[in-house]
């Protein structure tokens, strides 16, 4: 549910923000410079260059990711057990 709606919302500002850019008149000494597609270049270097620094700089150890990983597999312990009951459930 909540990958979902963060895929639509996203989908939805992205489309809006290639809407207004491509609407922006041409400056004179930009002329032939796609401003939509300079600003698209630049916030996916920005943000692909910032995970790959937060992925290098993360410690082994850290909490964070254990604690997540522990909750992963918790999740789909659960998982499991609901659908092996529901099967011998049908059996």
């Amino acid at each position: 549910g909540g990958s979902l709606g963060a895929l639509a919302s996203m989908t939805i500002i992205a489309t809006m923000i290639g809407q207004i850019f491509h609407r922006v008149p041409t400056i004179q000494s930009l002329e032939g410079v796609q401003l939509d597609k300079c600003c698209a270049v630049a916030a996916f270097s920005y943000f692909g260059l910032t995970l790959l620094y937060e992925a290098w700089t993360a410690e082994a150890g850290n909490d964070a990711i254990e604690s997540e990983l522990h909750d992963a597999q918790e999740e789909l312990e659960k998982k499991n057990n609901l659908a092996r009951s529901s099967t011998l459930a049908l059996i």
